[in-house]
């Protein structure tokens, strides 16, 4: 959960947010195995593997398996097996060791030369060992959709996986000691903007951004939701520009020759006040 700071900006900043998933044990009626995600997205000429964790909710004292399978079933672009990508996995299972709580699924995209556009395919959990939830309440997190960002794409630079660091407005102090796992994925329907999941570690919600490659600017557009807190509603990504939120532009954004991007400051906003107040955003690419 994160915590509401009801401060101006400048004051000290008080932030917190628990781990995605919270321990239980084994043998509870709510103890999952899921993935950490619903989407995922990864450069076609990524040289390294992409690896999507898969959680368990708790340690078990013995080890725990569980299959998964791909599938392409309802894509009107699917990603073939062999061709556009490959599973490294020896098997399609992975096990828990006895005391541990995630593994990964390991894949490796296959680069061409040919804009084919994005292709997804979607990843299911099955058949776990023991008597255990799949997936979260409503069998969420149980499936992962992964697209595979064609090179090609005009807006290949920014497309992939991302490790978000915020900095404080205050003192530009680290505010995340662990750097939150970001996705950044095209526009299917607008190959001037991209789609940003879990932006600020605000969970499962996709923002929208307009990018100018030749300049080098990402532009995060106004008023969008990047979290949404049980007490205070809604949580709104809003640029700070002259020590004031500025609700009516957007977060502009600096893209290096790597795709590294760096974010002006900005502010996670509710009706009552400021969850935090952001030097800036240093979102390194994967």
């Amino acid at each position: 959960m994160k915590y509401i700071l009801l401060v101006i900006i400048g004051a000290a900043l008080l932030f917190s947010c628990d781990d995605d998933y919270e321990k239980i044990y084994i043998n509870d009626s709510d103890s999952f195995i899921a993935f950490s995600g619903s989407s995922t997205s990864v450069a076609e000429d990524a040289a390294n593997i992409l690896e999507i964790p898969v959680y368990l909710s708790s340690p078990s004292a013995k080890e725990v398996t569980v299959n998964f399978e791909v599938s392409t079933e309802g894509f009107d672009n699917p990603a073939i097996l062999g061709q556009d990508y490959q599973i490294v996995n020896s098997t399609n299972s992975i096990a828990f060791a006895s005391g541990t709580y995630i593994q990964m699924i390991q894949i490796q995209v296959i680069d061409n030369d040919v804009r084919d556009k994005d292709k997804n395919f979607t990843i299911s959990l099955t058949d776990p060992s023991i008597d255990i939830n799949i997936g979260l309440a409503g069998n969420d997190k149980a499936n992962i959709n992964v697209t595979i960002a064609d090179n090609e794409h005009p807006l290949a630079l920014v497309i992939g996986t991302y490790a978000e660091s915020d900095y404080a407005y205050s003192d530009g102090s680290l505010d995340n000691a662990t750097p939150y796992g970001v996705t950044i994925a095209p526009d299917p329907d607008d190959e001037t903007r991209v789609l940003i999941n879990n932006f600020w570690g605000g969970g499962d919600y996709w923002i929208i951004a307009t990018v100018d490659i030749d300049s080098k600017v990402m532009t995060i557009l106004p008023g969008q939701i990047i979290y949404v807190d049980g007490t205070y509603g809604d949580c709104k990504a809003v640029r700070i520009a002259g020590g004031a939120y500025d609700t009516d532009n957007g977060i502009n954004c600096t893209i290096d020759d790597s795709g590294n991007i760096v974010t002006e400051s900005w502010a996670a906003l509710v009706d009552a006040g400021a969850f935090g107040n952001y030097d800036r955003s240093e979102l390194i690419k994967q």
